[in-house]
């Protein structure tokens, strides 16, 4: 298996394991943020961060899908002056990521507060 260190090859995420996602080795909540941090990391790279440097999706090779689509209804993606064309708020992108981190990190204390209730319940 050979390693690639493209962006725009679908099966890599950034850690070296290409055929992570193809071969469905990866949860969907984990493709979910890599293809989220993915289409982030395309505009940044275009410098579509405002108004008047968006781009077109087909342009920046992301597609309008429905992870697209849910980051664009929180406002990650905001429309450019033109007509279809996006630009990445920066702003909201990091309240999007800090929020993503937070549900994380709930999660987590969840499953520790879970755990420690079952193992002090079952010493009974």
């Amino acid at each position: 298996m050979t390693c690639s260190n493209s962006v725009d090859d679908p099966g890599y995420n950034g850690f070296g394991e290409r055929n992570a996602i193809r071969e469905g080795r990866m949860s969907s909540e984990a493709y979910v943020i890599i293809k989220q941090n993915e289409y982030m990391k395309r505009f940044r790279r275009a410098e579509a961060m405002d108004p008047a440097k968006a781009r077109p999706l087909a342009e920046l090779g992301v597609k309008p899908d429905r992870i697209f689509r849910r980051m664009a209804d929180k406002d990650v993606f905001r429309p450019g002056r033109a007509p279809e064309t996006y630009y990445l708020d920066e702003s909201a992108a990091e309240d999007f990521v800090a929020a993503r981190r937070r549900r994380a990190l709930y999660t987590m204390l969840l499953v520790i507060v879970v755990a420690a209730l079952m193992f002090f319940l079952n010493r009974r």
